[in-house]
């Protein structure tokens, strides 16, 4: 899986660089959020951290941290 990512990156994700449009920019931003997400889970980071290592702005299971009441709200 990674030889295959590498080798679509090395490719610039299949597009040209001289027909970039927005819709590609959204698609690399979506691929983006989606490997964000997958490092943060295996390194156990961000919302996947122990509670004693988030911070405020890193809640728990998908909730909404509520002020500095460290209250969460499941959304």
């Amino acid at each position: 899986m990674l030889a295959r990512l590498t080798n679509l990156s090395n490719g610039h994700f299949g597009t040209n660089s001289d027909e970039i449009n927005w819709g590609n920019v959204g698609t690399m931003t979506h691929y983006a959020s989606l490997f964000r997400q997958i490092t943060e889970s295996a390194f156990k980071e961000g919302e996947h951290a122990e509670i004693g290592e988030r911070t405020p702005d890193q809640p728990r299971n998908g909730g909404v941290w509520l002020g500095m009441s460290a209250r969460i709200i499941r959304v």
